[in-house]
């Protein structure tokens, strides 16, 4: 299983399970990516919308058909429908709700205990903060290199996510970071000399983005999501 389909067009990724971090300033692309990511993968799967973006954007496509409410009990392949190939569920937090950084952290411990399956995180900095990970988010991130699932963090700020989201990464794709913070603490974590980053990201075109691969060590720059796609 894996994102056969998008690694064709932004380059080999290694063979998984893999955890994929999308970071950038909103409106350059980064979304776009995790979803073409999500539509191309072939298993059962799971978005934690934090704001309902990932959702609303695409709900005329196939992810408004094929989703359903959090709900344990109906995310069981032994409980699909005739033909139900896949199950495509969307957790939209209450963020009204007292136990909603709990019930967060319960959709991440069913993905984990799903096995098989990819998880987009919408807003990884609010679902793995520094220092305030819940449970099943530590455990999902410190048995990053063990876990048969894939993992797609998504944010805008790298300094306000758990150092683990990017530090145990395989793969990071870097859109417009206007911050020095930001790309200083991308640069560490990964382990790239910072001035040869802030340079790579200066130089890519508007909406372009850069993919590093910790396996090979490689950092690669690509043209807009819609060229790449052509």
């Amino acid at each position: 299983m894996g994102c056969r389909a998008v690694s064709n067009v932004v380059g080999a990724l290694p063979e998984g399970p893999l955890q994929i971090v999308v970071t950038g300033r909103k409106g350059t692309g980064k979304s776009e990516l995790s979803y073409r990511l999500w539509e191309s993968w072939d298993g059962d799967r799971v978005v934690i919308d934090y704001t309902g973006d990932f959702y609303d954007r695409h709900e005329a496509q196939e992810l408004a058909a094929g989703t359903r409410p959090y709900d344990p009990e109906a995310w069981d392949p032994y409980r699909r429908g005739e033909g139900e190939d896949r199950v495509s569920m969307r957790f939209l937090p209450d963020h009204a709700d007292p136990d909603a950084v709990k019930t967060i952290d319960d959709v991440v411990g069913l993905a984990y205990d799903h096995k098989y399956t990819l998880l987009v995180v919408e807003e990884m900095g609010e679902v793995a903060p520094v220092h305030k990970t819940q449970p099943n988010m530590r455990r999902l991130l410190n048995m990053s290199r063990h876990s048969p699932m894939w993992t797609i963090f998504n944010g805008p700020r790298p300094q306000a996510v758990d150092p683990l989201v990017l530090a145990n990464a395989d793969v990071v794709y870097v859109f417009d970071l206007p911050q020095p913070r930001d790309r200083r603490r991308v640069a560490d974590l990964i382990g790239w000399d910072p001035n040869d980053f802030d340079l790579a990201v200066a130089e890519l075109p508007d909406h372009g983005f850069l993919q590093y691969v910790a396996k090979r060590h490689e950092l690669l720059s690509f043209p807009p999501l819609e060229l790449a796609l052509v």
